[in-house]
């Protein structure tokens, strides 16, 4: 996660429960283990994580389409209960893959996809599912990312699982803020924005987290690392009712 601590920015989050957001996290910080325990690590037959997922349901796990794309049904390991990728965790191997039907691998359009694991993930203290959003959010919303994805441009992988809070944009603001750069921004994706904050390479397929502990949208894409550009999360209020007709 983008973790540069810039200031003047501290003024968006006064407003925040801290039963949610904990103030000390200016920039981002480490994930305790249970504080996030739909967070699931999408890692290879070799153990190397790739994406990000969250834990909707014993046997399914959310994630970005471009995270499943290419992959067989067979070849992914969900890891849940862990916020460290080098030990601990439970293991789950997927044994189907839904990606959706218009899901585009270039514009990113409908980025989202659910894997089906062999065994259901026992629930406990450190494993939960987490609820489907059924909230369209608008702007100025504050929202949480959370990834094991990495915390310096052109970095490794963070070990220790991350998050940070961010604020949601317009639309529009977040095309004119993207200029010519072949992405998708319809109804559909959800952009967030502080400068110095966000997305690194390892977080897609992650959870957006709203104050309400709901899934409100899943990481998609980001431009640069440590840029001033926004990033795009695939909403789940407009994929709602495809998810429930899948895991059903």
């Amino acid at each position: 996660m983008k973790n540069s601590v810039v200031i003047f920015l501290l003024f968006n989050f006064i407003f925040i429960s801290n039963a949610f957001f904990d103030s000390k996290i200016v920039g981002g910080s480490t994930v305790q283990l249970g504080q996030i325990p739909s967070q699931i690590s999408l890692r290879t037959q070799a153990n190397v994580h790739f994406c990000g997922g969250a834990l909707i349901s014993g046997r399914w796990v959310i994630t970005s389409g471009q995270c499943t794309s290419g992959r067989a049904h067979n070849s992914i390991n969900a890891v849940a209960g862990t916020v460290t990728l080098n030990v601990g965790g439970i293991t789950q191997r997927s044994v189907r893959i839904v990606q959706h039907p218009q899901f585009h691998i270039i514009s990113l359009a409908n980025d989202v996809s659910l894997i089906e694991t062999e065994n259901s993930f026992t629930m406990t203290q450190h494993i939960q599912t987490i609820n489907l959003g059924v909230a369209n959010l608008g702007e100025n919303i504050a929202v949480q990312l959370s990834g094991f994805g990495a915390t310096q441009s052109s970095g490794p992988l963070s070990n220790n699982l991350q998050r940070v809070n961010v604020v949601t944009i317009t639309n529009a603001a977040c095309i004119s803020q993207l200029g010519n750069q072949n992405l998708q921004v319809n109804d559909a994706k959800l952009c967030t924005f502080l400068s110095g904050r966000g997305m690194c390479t390892g977080d897609q397929g992650g959870p957006v987290i709203d104050m309400n502990n709901q899934l409100v949208a899943i990481k998609s894409w980001n431009i640069q690392c440590f840029q001033n550009f926004p990033d795009g999360h695939e909403r789940i209020f407009v994929h709602r009712n495809w998810i429930l007709s899948v895991i059903s």
